[in-house]
């Protein structure tokens, strides 16, 4: 989480977060792996620039909210992996 002090209402705190899960199945030799982002649904993340000399600032446009689940095969000595965005 960021703050920045004299920005408008709303525009002070930035939070971020991810959530993953990992699970290995150790008899079967299956795994899964799932990782869901951007949690909150931010879509802009201000950045600002202060010195002396110049005050900028400028919007990024974040990624959308998305889930990605992999599943892993490991065979003997062989690692397969295979993913997919929900």
């Amino acid at each position: 989480s960021y703050y920045f002090g004299n920005l408008p209402k709303g525009q002070q705190h930035h939070s971020f977060l991810d959530v993953t899960a990992n699970y290995i199945f150790k008899k079967s030799g299956f795994g899964v792996f799932l990782k869901r982002n951007n949690l909150f649904g931010k879509v802009r993340f201000a950045v600002y620039l202060v010195t002396d000399y110049v005050l900028s600032n400028r919007e990024v446009r974040l990624r959308a909210a998305f889930v990605t689940l992999w599943v892993t095969y490991t065979f003997s000595s062989l690692h397969v992996l295979h993913f997919m965005n929900l």
